[in-house]
């Protein structure tokens, strides 16, 4: 969020040549995970105690309008705003208040927050808690700038290519190897934007300066230049150098990417728990249930999702256009024949999430060795966790997206119908749905194997 208002009145990732995991709100882990994980041990954000983020629910209202909202809610509520932020390039209706608090009979932003979400609430406004989102990373060697993110930006985009957006730390363009990012000029945006946006420096320049999202990219492209898939990508940048995310920030990146124009699959390699009525999120996501996948990592807390008080969200999400997906380990006791359903060798990464409602599919939660090449670097760093098994599942749907009409319930149901099934993970994950890497289920032609 850039724009201010000011009312006068009264917010092990990336070792280089190592083994690195990726987590979402850091938290001491145990030695010894216990089989089913309880409530009281999620890692919930600190809440925001000042701030809070509101939607308008009426389109297209005139600041008198919004001003006559806001005033009847300040009244009503005992607060008074000392700040009003809206979402780079976009004023339709997502704000971020910073709030005066000292009034005596102020109920608290917890309160406020469920009041406006209340069904009889005649505010005219959603609104949702303010924190901070954390991907764990460990200071990846960057480029040196050999690229410009033009440079690296297809001068037209192909019908034939596959649309991923990457919202996460940004992409590193220098470990591009030819020009593969969505030209997103002139496509409901901002301006002066080339390729995606930056929305935690406000500009049109989303190099990655963590880590994170060039790795997740480099998971998803690898699969995707072996099996010969066209693609765009589209890098939107809501985590800063450190990992560091306000949730904020995120639901401006996810406004921004629904206002794209046409069918895209959506990789989300991030996550928070403790935090489960955040409606304003959820409201975007399912606004573009025509024409978006949206592909999201369980978690990495070892925890049953399914469980009241462990979801771990944008995963959990009930909407009908995302993939949830979780992770595994081991290897295949042997290849499956034509008309084999089941698989054996595989288990639950123990780190990751399960549940068998709330997640979908696993995919491998280890084993990417990744090689970024550069004119300046190579770096090479085996990373694992479910923010890649969300990578691979990403690469699966845009493999099969040109067998469906790219509605995303289609593209949904081929990602699971290519999965084989495990005992494994009976109970644990939806039907036992195991995404096996390089191999594509098919009961009539045997499996596609190679890739």
């Amino acid at each position: 969020m850039k724009k201010s208002i000011v009312l006068i009145m009264g917010l092990c990732l990336f070792a280089v040549l190592g083994c690195t995991t990726d987590e979402e709100n850091i938290v001491e882990k145990d030695i010894v995970k216990s089989t089913l994980k309880i409530a009281s041990s999620v890692p919930v954000p600190e809440i925001i105690k000042d701030q809070v983020v509101i939607q308008f629910k009426a389109d297209n209202l005139n600041e008198e309008e919004k001003n006559q909202i806001r005033d009847r809610c300040k009244n009503k509520y005992n607060f008074d705003i000392k700040k009003i932020e809206t979402c780079d390039c976009d004023n339709d209706g997502i704000e971020l208040w910073t709030i005066d608090t000292t009034f005596p009979d102020f109920i608290g932003v917890e309160d406020l927050v469920r009041n406006l979400k209340d069904s009889s609430s005649t505010d005219d406004m959603d609104g949702d808690l303010q924190f901070s989102i954390k991907i764990l990373n460990n200071d990846m060697r960057k480029g040196e700038h050999f690229y410009t993110i033009a440079q690296k930006t297809v001068a037209r985009n192909q019908n034939e290519a596959v649309n991923i957006a990457i919202l996460d730390t940004g992409i590193d363009y220098d470990y591009l190897s030819e020009p593969v990012l969505y030209n997103s000029r002139d496509t409901n945006g901002c301006k002066d934007e080339i390729s995606g946006w930056d929305f935690v420096n406000s500009d049109n320049d989303p190099r990655d300066d963590n880590g994170h999202g060039s790795f997740v990219s480099k998971v998803v492209t690898d699969v995707l230049d072996r099996t010969n898939v066209r693609y765009h990508l589209l890098p939107v940048k809501a985590f800063d150098e450190n990992g560091n995310g306000l949730y904020s920030n995120v639901v401006c990146a996810m406004k921004y990417i629904s206002k794209k124009p046409g069918n895209f699959i959506v990789n989300t390699s991030f996550g928070f728990y403790g935090v489960s009525n955040q409606v304003i999120l959820k409201n975007i996501i399912s606004s573009v249930e025509d024409r978006m996948l949206f592909v999201s990592s369980s978690g990495n807390e070892g925890l049953n999702t399914d469980i009241s008080g462990n979801e771990h969200f944008p995963s959990s999400y009930d909407s009908p256009n995302m993939l949830t997906v979780g992770g595994y380990t081991g290897s295949l006791f042997a290849y499956p024949s034509i008309g084999t359903t089941y698989v054996t060798g595989l288990n639950r990464a123990v780190d990751s999430n399960y549940g068998s409602s709330s997640i979908d599919v696993v995919a491998p939660f280890d084993g990417y060795h990744l090689v970024l090449t550069s004119p300046g670097s190579i770096i090479t760093a085996d990373v694992q966790g479910t923010s890649f098994s969300c990578g691979y599942a990403t690469s699966r749907a845009a493999r099969l997206f040109n067998r469906t009409t790219g509605l995303p319930s289609e593209i949904k149901s081929k990602v699971l119908y290519s999965a084989y099934k495990s005992y494994a993970f009976n109970g644990l994950i939806n039907n036992g749905r195991v995404l096996v890497k390089g191999m594509i289920n098919d009961a009539v032609n045997g499996p596609t194997v190679g890739h």
